[in-house]
């Protein structure tokens, strides 16, 4: 168990290790081989996860996904799991149906065996093939506002042109989802330019 502390709080493993850095209040999941996976609950409720390669797996052979292919080059990312190539500056629909691929089908093996579900829950219960999300459309008459005239107005005054900010205020109306979806963008900026 994690003991309080103002120090951050580890515990190793074969393979890595597990840190709680109290000062970010990001738990933290680092791997010998250099992945590290962060992951923490935002004052707005939102988990914010980032996932870091060391630049030494740029452009390794087999290391890519729904994340892309940590190449360097934004343009073949959009890849699915058959191998079809999208357009880098598709449409946010088209990217959504294309990587549909790669979905979970909880009907094959390891998948339906691989996670530990609470009693009444399966694989099924967190897989709804019929869900599509609301696409990005930042105009007052798009699916998005439809019609809000006073959340299209605070989104535009907090969020400027910070597409997922607008996008995460329109989805919910609070706007403090927006900002804390800017305050995580503005975290994981320093953290790319740090790692």
């Amino acid at each position: 168990s994690w003991t309080g502390s103002s120090a951050d709080t580890e515990k190793s493993f074969t393979g890595g290790t597990v840190t709680f850095q109290t000062a970010t209040n990001f738990t933290s999941v680092a791997f010998t081989f250099g992945l590290e996976v962060k992951a923490k609950l935002s004052h707005a409720g939102l988990l914010v996860v980032q996932i870091l390669l060391p630049n030494s797996y740029l452009s390794a052979t087999g290391l890519e996904g729904l994340l892309g292919n940590f190449n360097g080059d934004k343009t073949d990312d959009l890849k699915n799991s058959t191998g079809f190539q999208l357009a880098w500056n598709a449409s946010e629909d088209a990217v959504f149906y294309l990587m549909q691929a790669w979905m979970i089908d909880c009907s094959q093996l390891p998948y339906n065996a691989s996670f530990v579900y609470a009693a009444n829950e399966t694989c099924q219960s967190f897989n709804n093939v019929s869900a599509v999300p609301i696409f990005f459309n930042d105009s007052l008459s798009g699916p998005m506002f439809a019609g809000n005239s006073a959340l299209y107005n605070l989104s535009s005054q907090i969020c400027g042109t910070d597409r997922a900010c607008i996008f995460d205020i329109a989805a919910t109306g609070d706007s403090s989802v927006g900002q804390a979806t800017q305050t995580a963008s503005v975290e994981a900026s320093t953290v790319r330019d740090e790692f």
